[in-house]
This record gives structure tokens, C-alpha cells and sequence, in this order.
């Protein structure tokens, strides 16, 4: 995308969603294109370039009013191209006033707009797109940016022969960014593409989207941005497709809808799917519907040179409750990349965290993993464009002023992705390769980029144990209701995971001891405590104070067995950057961060000389003491102020 027409369209849209009549973004971004395709034909059948140079620039042309004359050039100008191109069918105005029209000619005055190594009307379009969806809630938006790294990744030839289909298509963006695809390979190889695009996408290019407004939404975008009347994408339940689909397509890209509080309930659609039987077993069970549209995308690839790019949430890559989905997949495709997206890509309206994974169909499927010995291309970028409020974020210039530039580093992953196509080996501080045997070789299967990043720790395997080998315990309770009473001498203080750092307890929460899930709560002393969901990894110990304390089952607790190892050597340890690294790369959840106890079982310890633990453990220990002693000294003033007062 070209990085200095973002800060124009986002001027152009605040000027007119602030003074224009029309305040929905639709509606904008559909009038905005007639003044394109206007100044497009302006420059194609006239010769007349850039179409808007008679425009004076922002800045000398405030209030527009000596552009009179230019505004019903411009407007005459639009009937013209309209009756010879008819790309707006019953509509012969351009519905804005002559200030916001001459408003925009006069911020694109020098711009060349058919330009074919700049795709100014694509851009526009899909800035204003970005407007649009997310003035809807997001619902079915996929940042343009991400659509593109996955067409460019899955490297889609329609000048091969190849077929492209999205079966979400939501508004079309990723058709549009595949759309765009053609476009460039035509004009790479010089091949005039006025007719040979769209029948090349007319062709070769399908979407299908159950939402029939969505749909038609989608349309309207495909049929602005190359000027034809078609049914680009087609309305239907992408999920119920016959077989003539199946093994049909050479490249797909898609975002299905994700999350487990939307699920498949028909039994009739669900039985079409081994995914909705988990373990090999015939019990049918309600579904969400990215794992079944995970399913039917593999379905319809062609066997061996298949391609698939799909943005999957963070719990099917590295959950634990998802691991026979990830096996399933395993057995059936090979993995070409992962790219754990930043957290911000699909905010403000969702904080799920999401990867796109590139895949490849196996010519049949595999259940011994017997091809393990290929790289995978795997990416952690760190910038999107827009923070977590969606306002859209400019890279600095080195004085500290903002720039026209995009904050976002997914051109790097993509420039790395080539480096690693053409050469086999990567530079780069997010981009790295792995070995596909480090994902079978890993019990739970996992995916995600994070685990794999860095895998190099300052201890090795051969100078290391597992934390389950050294202690008697890794758990944490389960889940149920509580009471609450108030605080008296039959009841005892219930902590969060947020107290478990504190160094003087702050909680107004107290169980009865008459409480029958109380035992399953309760801390003694010396037992180190991790905080599992949320803001994970953050590690404690039970104080003699809090010694039959009940902790929320937030935090796992780990049971020391001092027969097998020093407990003040594990609590040292697991306080050490070596340990949050390693624990920051078994963090699963899609939305909430989580570890589970098994996580923290396989944490490496290093295994160092006697006298260097016994020091560690002298330090720990006198720590201990000490925080006890404050506790006790702050409890015991506050006990005799309450005396007096």
C-alpha cells in the first residue's frame, strides 16, 4: 500500500464524515470511487494528467471557492465516464456538495491516478473499506494488510491457471487482496489488463458468504474496484458444500468466524465432519465454527499442491483441550509458515490473539508423521498499523515527528519470507526457521510461533530436569461457588492471583471455615504459587502468615518435596528471566493469556554445583525470615492501634 495516501484518505475521511452529509462510511467510500474513476477516465480518454492538477493543494485552497468551475468539470465529466464505462448503473450524480468534491480533488491534485505501478483507486478503496467494516463491529474484517501477506505467501498465479477461494469472504478482502495479485502479475509481464483481469477473476476467483447483506456488501467492493456488474461472490452456508467441491482448488485464504461461545448445534452438518467427533469416537458435539471450516478448506484443496492461508485463534494452535485438532491437521497437511499476528490486529472490537498459518495438502494422509524433515518459515511481528483503540499509528522521523509511514513490520516478514524462499536462511529479528520435527516431537503438538521462538535457553536438556521430577505436587482446585462471609474468627482470608505479590494483605474477601470445598482452596506455607490466566508467570511463596490462607484457582500451586530438591532453589529459580522465558512461550488462550500445571511440570531447571545452590538457597531463606518478620511486626502494630482507637 502506498504509505503517504493513508494520511491523505485519512484526511479526505474525517473532513467528510465531519462536514458532509453522509456519515455512513459505505456510503462515503461508494461516492469517493466515482470521483476516481472519474479522474481515472479523465486521464485515460482525455490524456489529461494528473486529472486534478487544476485543483489548487490543501493548504492555499481553504474554502474552495474559486474551484467552481473544476467541481462541474468534474461532475460533467463523471456522467461521461458513466455512460461509456456504466459502472454505476442508475445513478448519473455525484451525490456530494462542490466544496467536499473540490475538497478532495484538491488533496490528490498531483497524483497520477492511473498510474499502473501505483494502485492508487485499490488502496483508496480498501482504506475506506477498513472505514466501513468497522463502523459494522468488525464482525467480518480482516485488516488489509493481513490479507495481503496471505495472498503474497501463498503465492497465487491466475496466469498459471491457478483458482483462488475464500469461503468467508465477509466484504471481500481477501478476494481484493487476491484481486490485487492479478493485477500485479499482469502488469509485471505487461499484459494490458482492462479485460483480462476481470475475466481472469470472473474465472479463477470465487467467494462464497452466508450473510446475504454481507454479500452484498462484498460485491459492491469487488464491482467498484474493477468496474464490471458481477456476482463476484456468491451467498450460501460455506459449510455445506458438495463433493464436487472437494479437492477443487489450488489457493484459499480466509478468517473464519471464531470462538467457543458461537457453535455448531446441526446434527445434519455436523456429521459431515470428523472434527465434530473428537477421539475417534461417533458421539456428534456442537462445534465452533473456525474448527469446522478448517476441516471443509482442507476438504476442497487439490491433494499435494494445495494452499491454504487462514487466520486461526490462539486456542487451536496451543491449547491444550485442542490437540486432536492439531493432530488431524498434522496428519493431513504440511505446515509452510506461522506468523503470530500482533495483539492488535483485530481490535478494538476483539482481543483475540491470532496467527496466520500457511499450509500445504499431503497427497494422502500421514498418521506417522513419517515426513518430518522440511523448515517451516515462522514470523512474530510486532506492529499492525493501529493501536488497540484502532487509531492508526505513523512511524517516526528520527526529529520525533510523525511520518507518512505505516507502524507496521509485516513487509518485513514478508521481505524475510522471500530471503528465506530464494536462499533457505533468515536474518532477521522476527523471522526465524524450525525444523518440522520439533512440532511432532512436541507433546502437545504445538503451532504457534512464541513456543519455538528462541528455542536455545541458557541451560540444555543434558544439564536440566523437569520441575514435575523435583516436587511432590503441580496443580491447582477446581472451580466453584463461593460464599463470602464476613470477616470473624470462623472464617478465613481469600487472596486473588493480584495479592499474591503484595507484601501486606489488602482483601476484604473471607470464607467460612464450615465452607465444604474450603480444603481445595487452602495454602501452607513454603508452597510456591504461580499465577496461571491473565497476567501469567507471576511467582510467590506462602509466608508463615498466610499459612491455611484459601487462594483463588487462578494460581497454580507447586508442592516442594525437599527430599528431592532444595525449595529454595526452585522458588530462585523460578523468580529468573529464564524462567518467565520459558514460560512466556506455554502461554495458550485466544483471548485470556493461560498456563496450566502441566506447563510449569516441564520447566528446565539447570543443574549446577552444591555450594552454588546452597548459597542461592542461604539468600532465600534469610529473604523468607525477613518478610515473615515484617508481616508479623505490621500485624502486631496494627493490632494494638486497634486497641486505642
Amino acid at each position: 500500500m502506498n504509505n503517504s495516501l493513508q494520511k491523505r484518505i485519512d484526511t479526505v475521511f474525517d473532513h467528510l464524515y465531519a462536514s458532509s452529509s453522509m456519515k455512513n462510511p459505505e456510503t462515503i467510500s461508494y461516492e469517493f470511487s466515482k470521483i476516481l474513476h472519474t479522474g481515472i477516465f479523465i486521464e485515460k480518454i482525455d490524456n489529461y494528467k494528473p486529472a486534478f492538477k487544476d485543483f489548487l493543494p490543501v493548504g492555499t485552497n481553504t474554502l474552495f471557492k474559486q474551484d467552481v468551475d473544476n467541481v462541474m468539470n468534474i461532475r460533467t465529466k463523471f456522467k461521461e465516464m458513466n455512460s461509456e464505462w456504466g459502472l454505476y448503473k442508475n445513478d448519473t450524480e455525484i451525490h456530494f456538495s462542490d466544496d467536499d468534491i473540490s475538497y478532495i480533488c484538491s488533496i490528490f491534485f498531483d497524483l497520477d491516478l492511473h498510474n499502473r505501478n501505483i494502485d492508487i483507486l485499490g488502496d483508496a478503496l480498501e482504506i475506506f473499506r477498513n472505514y466501513s467494516i468497522k463502523s459494522l463491529g468488525g464482525q467480518f474484517f480482516t485488516d488489509p494488510l493481513v490479507t495481503k501477506l496471505a495472498v503474497d505467501m501463498l503465492d497465487f498465479s491466475a496466469l498459471k491457471g491457478e483458482t483462488f477461494i475464500d469461503l468467508c469472504s465477509g466484504t471481500g478482502g481477501f478476494l481484493l487482496a487476491a484481486i490485487n495479485k492479478v493485477k500485479k502479475e499482469l502488469d509485471d509481464r505487461s499484459i494490458s489488463n482492462d479485460g483480462t483481469l476481470v475475466n481472469l477473476v470472473i474465472n479463477q476467483v470465487f467467494g462464497r458468504e452466508i450473510d446475504s447483506t454481507v454479500c452484498a456488501a462484498a460485491n459492491r467492493n469487488i464491482q467498484t474496484r474493477l468496474g464490471v456488474q458481477f456476482d463476484y461472490v456468491h451467498q450460501g452456508d460455506s459449510l455445506i458444500l458438495d463433493s464436487s467441491f472437494n479437492d477443487r482448488f489450488d489457493c484459499m485464504a480466509t478468517n473464519p468466524p471464531f470462538g467457543t461461545k458461537t457453535t455448531i448445534k446441526d446434527e445434519e452438518t455436523l456429521r459431515n465432519y470428523e472434527l465434530a467427533c473428537r477421539l475417534g469416537t461417533k458421539q456428534i458435539i456442537a462445534t465452533p465454527p473456525d474448527i469446522l471450516f478448517l476441516e471443509q478448506n482442507i476438504r476442497i484443496l487439490k491433494p499435494e499442491s494445495g494452499r491454504l492461508a487462514i487466520v486461526l485463534p490462539y486456542q487451536i494452535l496451543s491449547g491444550p483441550k485442542a490437540f486432536y485438532i492439531r493432530k488431524w491437521l498434522l496428519e493431513r497437511c504440511k505446515i509452510i509458515a506461522v506468523i503470530d499476528l500482533p495483539a492488535e490486529t483485530f481490535q478494538p472490537h476483539t482481543g483475540t490473539k491470532t496467527s496466520l498459518v500457511i499450509i500445504s495438502k499431503r497427497e494422502k494422509k500421514d498418521t506417522d508423521f513419517t515426513d518430518q524433515n522440511y523448515s517451516i518459515f515462522l514470523a512474530k511481528p510486532k506492529w499492525i498499523g493501529h493501536d488497540r483503540r484502532g487509531h492508526t499509528l505513523y512511524k517516526k522521523n528520527p526529529d520525533g515527528s510523525e511520518s507518512s509511514e505505516l507502524l507496521c513490520d509485516l513487509d518485513k516478514v514478508y521481505s524475510d519470507w522471500i530471503q528465506y524462499k530464494q536462499n533457505g536462511i533468515i536474518e532477521s529479528e522476527i523471522s526465524y526457521i524450525l525444523n518440522a520435527s520439533a512440532i511432532i516431537n512436541d507433546e502437545s503438538l504445538r503451532i504457534n510461533a512464541l513456543f519455538y521462538s528462541n528455542m536455545k535457553t541458557v541451560n540444555n536438556a543434558e544439564n536440566s530436569v523437569e520441575l514435575k521430577t523435583l516436587v511432590q505436587r503441580i496443580f491447582y482446585p477446581g472451580r466453584f461457588k463461593r460464599y463470602y462471609v464476613n470477616s470473624e474468627a470462623n472464617s478465613v482470608p481469600f487472596l486473588g492471583g493480584a495479592n499474591i505479590t503484595e507484601h501486606i494483605v489488602s482483601t476484604k474477601k473471607y470464607l467460612s471455615k464450615n465452607d465444604p470445598h474450603l480444603q481445595q482452596l487452602i495454602v501452607r506455607e513454603g508452597w510456591i504459587l504461580i499465577t496461571r490466566s491473565g497476567t501469567t508467570g507471576i511467582v510467590s511463596i506462602v509466608p508463615k502468615e498466610w499459612d491455611g490462607y484459601a487462594i483463588s484457582e487462578h494460581v497454580i500451586r507447586v508442592v516442594p518435596d525437599s527430599k528431592k530438591e532444595d525449595p529454595n532453589y526452585i522458588y530462585a529459580f523460578l523468580q529468573s528471566e529464564n524462567a518467565k522465558e520459558q514460560l512466556s512461550k506455554q502461554v495458550f488462550g485466544s483471548v485470556i493469556d493461560e498456563i496450566s500445571p502441566d506447563s510449569v511440570g516441564k520447566l528446565l531447571i539447570p543443574l549446577i554445583p552444591e555450594d552454588q545452590k546452597k548459597e542461592i538457597s542461604k539468600t532465600i531463606e534469610n529473604y523468607k525470615k525477613l518478610r515473615n518478620d515484617s508481616i508479623t511486626f505490621y500485624n502486631n502494630a496494627q493490632s494494638l492501634l486497634r486497641q486505642v482507637i
